[in-house]
């Protein structure tokens, strides 16, 4: 019996049909991916279905080698074949859809299908990504996050797809940059114009650059909230943690997510990050291999937050995945949570609780532990060795928090003595 027929009776044909042709170890060999990535049987046997119907038209000379493209085999997938001359005639399905983009890189593997074309703009990004990572020491998201948004930059100035120098003007880039301005899209249009003006100076250093002044590049200011207003309160901690002291897999994978953000401090790409080797259950802490500053450290674990882990990964925590501590609770397992699917779990808590406030995502609850430790007065040094900071002056910007203590030292401001009016009467 072959990987890829085990998942189909022979009673009906179906494995026979599966195991017949050329192509079946292309159909092993996904088969094996797919059970590697802990796939269930019968998400495993839909995806299994559509590459059959695949393969059965290649081998039918239905396809051509060129028109094996992402694009075609998806419009394969969606298209109805009842009239087809296979022995099962396959619906369009979502399984058979989503089957086709991980076929397609074994086929191209095996050299079935012709190799992907390289994106546009590859040469420019990997080089600039080169450059934040070894030369600025840019952490590993913002880096992702920059190129993302250069690709679609560069996309909207050079749409033929070839890097242009010319075309980085600064009347075009702030064009750009105004247009995500006028879709109320503010955040993207900043990131847009810190992106080209860091993607400009990087080709200045190489002498390539168009030349142009930096400052040149105008982005829109970002409305900022009071540091004060952006911090919950310990009731509102309660309350946001209170719905997900349930007895579900869920609810006990985001109170642990949760506790480890607003007691440890951690980022949110640090915890996507955490190993299951990372925690250690008797010593009661958290190892970062890796911070936003390339360093590793230990973090101690309150009792809570070590209870909840202990809990999710005793109790709930899927058996058949990969080394990641945090999982998803839907097929596969064996990527992890990423940094988005963090703030994700962050804001749904907010909306289960009912919590209105002015920042709903992860970062939050780290602003929330450094807001709450200087009002307990506990030295700035401290704090820092908390939230890890390379430099102290970013943990004194708390200090502005704590209004009690800063009227206790607040002096009076200086009324100068009035001078008697030259004019007005003498007694």
């Amino acid at each position: 019996m072959t990987t890829a027929g085990r998942y189909f009776s022979r009673r009906d044909g179906m494995r026979d049909y599966i195991e017949e042709g050329p192509l079946l170890p292309a159909l092993d060999e996904f088969a094996n991916e797919l059970d590697r990535a802990g796939y269930s049987p019968h998400t495993t046997a839909g995806y299994l279905r559509g590459a059959r119907h695949l393969t059965w038209c290649i081998e039918h000379r239905r396809f051509r080698r060129s028109d094996l493209t992402l694009e075609n085999l998806r419009a394969f997938a969606r298209a109805p074949h009842a009239r087809c001359d296979c022995a099962f005639p396959e619906k369009p399905t979502h399984s058979a859809f989503s089957a086709m983009k991980p076929f397609l890189r074994i086929l191209q593997r095996r050299g079935i299908a012709p190799a992907p074309k390289p994106p546009p703009f590859a040469s420019e990004l990997a080089r600039f990504g080169a450059y934040l990572e070894e030369v600025r020491g840019v952490a590993d998201e913002t880096r992702l996050t920059r190129l993302r948004t250069l690709a679609g930059g560069l996309g909207v100035l050079m749409p033929a797809g070839r890097f242009d120098v010319r075309k980085l003007t600064v009347p075009a880039i702030n064009a750009l940059v105004a247009s995500f301005a006028e879709k109320q899209q503010i955040q993207k249009a900043r990131w847009m114009a810190d992106t080209l003006r860091a993607f400009c100076r990087y080709l200045d250093t190489t002498g390539e650059g168009p030349r142009i002044d930096g400052k040149s590049i105008r982005g829109p200011k970002a409305r900022k909230c009071q540091p004060l207003a952006k911090a919950l309160t310990l009731e509102q901690l309660r309350l946001l943690l209170r719905p997900l002291r349930e007895d579900t897999p869920l609810a006990a994978r985001d109170l642990a997510v949760l506790l480890v953000l607003a007691r440890t401090g951690l980022r949110r790409s640090d915890v996507a990050r955490l190993a299951l080797k990372d925690f250690d259950g008797r010593a009661a802490t958290l190892s970062v291999r890796r911070n936003k500053s390339r360093r590793a450290h230990e973090v101690p674990l309150p009792s809570e937050a070590r209870d909840a882990l202990l809990t999710y990964v005793c109790k709930y925590r899927p058996r058949r995945t990969g080394d990641a501590l945090f999982h998803a609770e839907n097929y596969p397992y064996d990527k992890g949570l990423t940094a988005s699917a963090v703030s994700a779990i962050v804001a749904r808590a907010f909306r289960r609780s009912g919590i209105e406030h002015v920042s709903m995502g992860a970062h939050t609850l780290r602003h929330s532990l450094a807001t709450h430790l200087v009002a307990r007065r506990m030295p700035l040094k401290s704090i820092a060795d908390v939230l890890i900071h390379k430099s102290i002056e970013t943990t004194a910007l708390y200090a502005r928090l704590d209004r009690q203590r800063l009227a206790a030292i607040a002096r009076p401001w200086p009324i100068p003595a009035r001078s008697p009016n030259p004019r007005s009467p003498t007694p």
